[in-house]
């Protein structure tokens, strides 16, 4: 929001001349958004050191090598950004480019040679739970927030109640709780369903005298209701509502006297099973059997390995993943329940599955996957993507019959919704062009500026790539940017 000096325009009016300044003052464009890299390098930082949106733009600001990993030229002692403009960066992102970004890791690391690419073909594949920040699910607790919900969307609306319970509810949910811890559970459940009662009450009235039902109170009725009906008996036909504001959460037991059940959302982890580089992370819908999640785990896997020409051939599990055969069949599936059809050398490598235990270990303590913080289902997709069904199906279709993936695979995708002004050409490595003397029309293009000085406003996939890694120098040497002394 610069401030302008405007143009000056000369003019006659009955009076004599005039000069008039059009276009001074404060624009109304915005300020210019902030580089890429800047935005990936601050994400790739945030979950490399368990730091906060807010932790992760101070310390950016007094570590010199974190401001030299995002491109910048020189140390500057301010923080990079707002912390929240963290927030509307990864909801611009999404899950596709969080996909994207995992693959540069295996890139760089094949690049680099920290990981022999033929290890890309041997993956170890596991699945375990990412927990939702929310409060441990107890009745007393949800029907207490359920009666604090209902009367304030009644208020929002103008809907007078015969009466709130605030009193009542309150005292209730002390009462059950102390109940609980005393072990007087016949105590506890008449105190819940006085809960029960007051919710179902609450319900009704404001279905009663709400005229039109607006989206915002017709979901807060539904999750009322929803929580009326599953506190009535314990085992219930519909899925459980877990918390208000993650509906999305599901129980899983772990099995553990300390953690017997966990509450978030189930993910599978694939790591490579020499060098454990992790080459594939998702989240699933519900509780499904393990077994039932290793085609799709591959699947991304396979997507996420494609620019280093390697693919899962071989994976070593749990027993959690027996009788599945059939649904691999490229895949070569092997766990300890196939020990006595194993040779020596096999037998020997088996030990070596569960060295992703201690990897998603690492994942939840030092790299925030331990308690997801992020809002709704987007939230879990963003910290372990998934993808939606219709494009598995076209992708799983494309790999067997050995084509490129579709228009909206990873390598033809963009970061940002902008379009970038200068057309670039994209080599199909399939169709090579036969020689001609003549210059194509392709070729008469300029360049794209990004390629030799990338710029924050072009969202092309050069300008992204250019942004991201440092391009080679006639010397042999990485000509990336570097912070003066």
């Amino acid at each position: 929001r610069r401030v302008r000096e405007g143009n000056r325009i000369e003019g006659m009016d009955l009076f004599g001349p005039s000069v008039q300044i059009v276009g001074a003052g404060l624009s109304k464009a915005g300020r210019p958004r902030l580089p890429m890299r800047l935005m990936i390098s601050l994400l790739y930082l945030k979950h490399a050191f368990d730091e906060s949106d807010e932790g992760v733009v101070d310390r950016w600001g007094e570590t010199p090598s974190w401001q030299h990993f995002s491109g910048m030229d020189y140390y500057e002692h301010r923080r990079a950004c707002d912390p929240t403009v963290l927030v509307k960066f990864r909801k611009l992102l999404g899950e596709q480019a969080v996909e994207e970004l995992l693959a540069q890791t295996i890139n760089a690391a094949v690049n680099l040679k920290l990981i022999d690419r033929q290890h890309l073909t041997n993956v170890i594949v596991d699945s375990t739970v990412a927990p939702k920040a929310v409060a441990y699910p107890t009745d007393s607790r949800l029907l207490q927030t359920a009666r604090e919900k209902l009367v304030a969307a009644a208020k929002d609306q103008g809907i007078a109640l015969k009466q709130t319970y605030a009193k009542e509810g309150s005292h209730l949910r002390h009462k059950a709780g102390r109940y609980a811890h005393a072990r007087q559970f016949k105590r506890m459940r008449r105190v819940i369903k006085r809960q029960r009662t007051i919710v179902g009450r609450l319900a009704r009235q404001i279905q009663t005298k709400a005229t039109t039902l607006i989206t915002a109170i017709r979901e807060t009725l539904g999750k009322a209701n929803r929580l009326f009906e599953q506190t009535a008996k314990r085992k219930t036909e519909t899925p459980k509502l877990y918390s208000w504001h993650a509906p999305e959460v599901v129980c899983m037991s772990k099995g553990k006297a300390r953690t017997p059940y966990e509450f978030g959302s189930k993910v599978g982890i694939a790591t490579t099973l020499r060098g454990n580089l992790i080459v594939g992370a998702r989240a699933f819908d519900g509780n499904p059997y393990d077994g039932h999640t290793l085609a799709e785990q591959i699947e991304q896997a396979t997507i996420l390995m494609q620019d280093t020409g390697m693919k899962p051939g071989t994976a070593w599990v749990d027993l959690g993943y027996r009788g599945v055969e059939a649904d691999n069949p490229d895949i070569e599936i092997k766990h300890r329940g196939k020990k006595t059809r194993f040779t020596e050398l096999e037998i020997r490598t088996l030990k070596r599955r569960q060295a992703i235990e201690p990897v998603i270990g690492h994942l939840k303590v030092d790299h925030r996957m331990g308690r997801c913080h992020l809002k709704g289902a987007l939230g879990d997709d963003l910290l372990t993507p998934r993808r939606d069904a219709r494009l598995r199906r076209s992708r799983r279709e494309s790999i067997k019959q050995g084509k490129r993936p579709p228009a909206h695979s990873r390598k033809n995708r963009t970061l940002g919704p902008a379009q970038c002004e200068v057309t670039h050409p994209r080599p199909v490595p399939e169709a090579t062009p036969p020689p001609s003397t003549a210059p194509s029309p392709t070729a008469l293009k300029p360049p794209c500026p990004a390629a030799t000085s990338p710029s924050p406003r072009c969202d092309c996939a050069a300008a992204v790539a250019a942004a991201r890694a440092p391009r080679p120098s006639a010397s042999g040497r990485p000509s990336g940017r570097r912070c003066s002394p």
